[in-house]
């Protein structure tokens, strides 16, 4: 989500760097995708990495991926979580500290859900190992 103007990962090149430098993935941005790519891509892949969002609707195109979903702790929304659950994918949801103020009220609650997040990579990575056994 880094060219995105919400719900980004405050130190995204850290995290990038660990994901790309110690782990192989590569780094995607879906909106430089045409649908059909974005639907290969997915089809295709290992492990998926991914801040909460639309994107991972492209979960329908799976082949059985390890599904990693980075939440803002202040916003935990389970539609993708019961997605890949529903397909039978291996999912692993890891929260991060939100950065920012509410941006208002949802039904009387304060909302976060555009919100920055800090990437803890040191719990990330204890995940990460485990995944990669």
């Amino acid at each position: 989500r880094k060219k995105a103007n919400h719900r980004k990962i405050v130190n995204d090149d850290e995290l990038e760097s660990i994901l790309v430098n110690k782990y192989g993935y590569k780094v995607v941005f879906l909106e430089d995708l045409e649908v059909i790519e974005q639907y290969a891509l997915f089809n295709k892949a290992k492990y998926i990495v991914s801040v909460h969002g639309p994107a991972l609707t492209n979960l329908i195109a799976h082949n059985n991926p390890v599904v990693v979903e980075l939440l803002n702790e202040k916003h935990i929304v389970e539609c993708y979580s019961m997605l890949a659950i529903n397909l039978g994918l291996e999912y692993y949801a890891v929260t991060f500290a939100n950065v920012g103020d509410s941006l208002g009220k949802v039904n009387n609650r304060d909302f976060f859900g555009y919100n920055d997040m800090l990437c803890d990579t040191e719990k990330l990575e204890l995940l990460l190992n485990k995944i990669h056994r």
